[in-house]
């Protein structure tokens, strides 16, 4: 069925078979992999106050329940993006030279907004997390990479604020 609510992971957060925490993990979503949501979320009792979401990912299409705690590691995706570090525009997906020559469009900077277009996916030839993006400033349409090698500190984007939107 059509999933109404689409999410980003922020940080590492095991993919578990069962609402429980004691249910088997079926794998770990990484820093920048999106998923959807079918169910609304359910709080879990206990100590923290925890929100599960029943959820599918969209690289590989694993479904299971993923735990948000009150540090907010899940937020909901959003197509306008800024940029957390420099990254390069590329005219084609791969992102390895030894897979295909890269052409550079130009860089995008720290700060800078872009829209994705496409569903962020992965790229074979250098496991890096890719996005098709159109540059705000000047229209500049490429890929980018979402996410380098899956843990927090290599993200290079993140779903745009409210704030961030307004001109």
């Amino acid at each position: 069925k059509k999933a109404a609510k689409h999410y980003t992971c922020l940080d590492a957060a095991p993919l578990h078979a069962g609402l429980g925490a004691e249910s088997t993990v079926v794998r770990i979503l990484m820093p920048g992999e999106a998923f959807a949501a079918f169910e609304e979320p359910k709080e879990v009792s206990g100590g923290e106050k925890n929100t599960s979401y029943c959820v599918r990912e969209l690289i590989d299409g694993k479904e299971g329940w993923v735990t948000s705690t009150s540090m907010n590691e899940l937020q909901p995706w959003s197509p306008k993006c800024k940029m957390l570090r420099t990254a390069t525009l590329t005219s084609g997906f791969p992102a390895n030279e030894a897979a295909e020559v890269i052409e550079v469009i130009r860089l995008l900077e720290v700060g800078e907004l872009v829209t994705i277009t496409e569903q962020p996916t992965k790229d074979t030839s250098s496991m890096q997390l890719r996005a098709r993006c159109v540059a705000e400033r000047d229209k500049a349409v490429g890929w980018v990479t979402v996410c380098e090698s899956g843990n927090a500190g290599s993200l290079l984007l993140r779903p745009a604020t409210e704030d961030e939107l307004k001109p």
